[in-house]
Order: structure tokens, then C-alpha cells, then sequence
């Protein structure tokens, strides 16, 4: 039983939307280097089949799950594009890829017609294979990047965060200490004035004769 192209691609679009959804949930407990690895692997075991099998729903099948995980593909790359390429760098870096990328599918599709399909899946089951490694390499130097900030954290860092509070502290009294300039001693009296709580005036009440006190400002000259 074969399907119609169009119905094929609407699973496919099915399939990558379904991924990006699995990806909101993964990335609650799977950093995105871990989710490019289950990508790349998950892929390269997809585009395995058809080097073994020629089954139509076999097939169907297994591409539907290449689909999938680009769906996760992509916001994974993306947040892990953000962590390791500045925003100077990201344009310019991006942009030398996409050429490349350009240029094996310009290639590839000169020579579509010449290579047979079993080694052109055996490429793309290659190349998937070495970005898995790409990616657990990048994620080993996070793993000795953060071993090493901890190592300076236990090691010396509270001693210079100690450090920079006394200092900080020391600071902060010698300026206490420095006699105020003109304006400053206003402003300072200024301050006060509008601090300080109103005063309690006498005020005689005609009703019953009896002195009452009512708080009513006082504006200081």
C-alpha cells in the first residue's frame, strides 16, 4: 500500500510538530547538548533502515520519526546556539554555515543521478554519527569548564568576596567620616526637616471652653 505525496508530507509536518512539543517536555529535565545527542542517534538509527529494509510502511515509518526529531531538532540547536555563540559572532558564524550547508546540498544534488541511495544514506548516517560526537565533546567542556569554577569557588573565592566586604565596609565609614560641603549639609537639613513628625499646637475649641490639641504642620524657615 503506497500513499500519496501530499498525505506524506501532512504526516511528515504531523510528525516534526509533535516533536517540537516533545521538546517542551524533555527540556524540563534534559539540557539541550543531552537532547542533540537523542536527536542525532535517533536519526542515524531512522536513516539505518532503509540500508537493511525496503518495506513501504517500514520506511514510512521510520522517516516519520526522522521528523519527529528534527521537531526537537531545531529549539534544541537553537538555545544551544544562544549559550555558546556570542551575539557578535552569532550572524557572522551562522552565516558560514549556511554556505557550507549550501554547498554539500548543491553537490549532492549534482550527483543524486550518479551515487546510489545506499551510499548516500550511509553519508548522512555518517555525518549524524560525527555531529553526535561533536555534541558530547561540547559537552564535556561544559562539564570541565563547570569543575573547574567549582574548584575556584571552594578554593579562593570566599576569601576574596571576604576580602572585598571589609573593604567595601571600610569604605563605606571613611565616607561617613567626611566633613559635609555646604550643599550637602542643606540638602542634609532639608531632609531632616521633612522627616521630623508635625509639632502639637494649642488650639481653644469655642464650644465647651476646654483646650484641645490638634497636630497641625509647621513649615521650618
Amino acid at each position: 500500500m503506497q500513499m500519496g505525496h501530499g498525505l506524506v508530507f501532512s504526516i511528515f509536518m504531523l510528525c516534526k510538530m509533535v516533536g517540537s512539543k516533545a521538546f517542551h517536555l524533555m527540556s524540563h529535565s534534559l539540557s539541550p547538548s543531552t537532547c542533540l545527542q537523542v536527536v542525532f542517534c535517533g536519526s542515524a538509527l531512522c536513516l539505518l533502515v532503509p540500508l537493511v529494509s525496503e518495506d513501504y510502511e517500514v520506511l514510512l515509518l521510520a522517516f516519520c520519526g526522522f521528523e519527529a526529531l528534527l521537531g526537537v531538532y531545531w529549539p534544541a540547536i537553537a538555545l544551544l546556539r544562544s549559550s555558546e555563540l556570542s551575539d557578535a559572532q552569532r550572524s557572522s558564524t551562522m552565516s558560514v554555515f549556511r554556505s557550507l550547508l549550501n554547498l554539500l546540498v548543491i553537490g549532492v544534488l549534482l550527483l543524486v543521478g550518479q551515487l546510489p541511495e545506499r551510499l548516500i544514506f550511509g553519508m548522512a548516517l555518517a555525518m549524524l554519527l560525527t555531529c553526535a560526537a561533536n555534541v558530547s565533546i561540547i559537552q564535556a567542556s561544559h562539564l570541565v569548564r563547570q569543575r573547574a569554577i567549582d574548584d575556584a569557588y571552594r578554593g579562593g573565592t570566599f576569601q576574596e568576596g571576604a576580602k572585598l566586604i571589609v573593604a567595601s565596609s571600610h569604605a563605606d565609614e571613611a565616607e561617613s567620616n567626611l566633613p559635609l560641603s555646604p550643599d550637602r549639609e542643606e540638602s542634609s537639613s532639608i531632609e531632616m526637616a521633612e522627616r521630623r513628625p508635625p509639632r502639637a499646637t494649642q488650639t481653644r475649641s469655642s464650644g465647651d471652653g476646654a483646650s484641645q490639641y490638634h497636630a497641625t504642620p509647621t513649615r521650618e524657615e
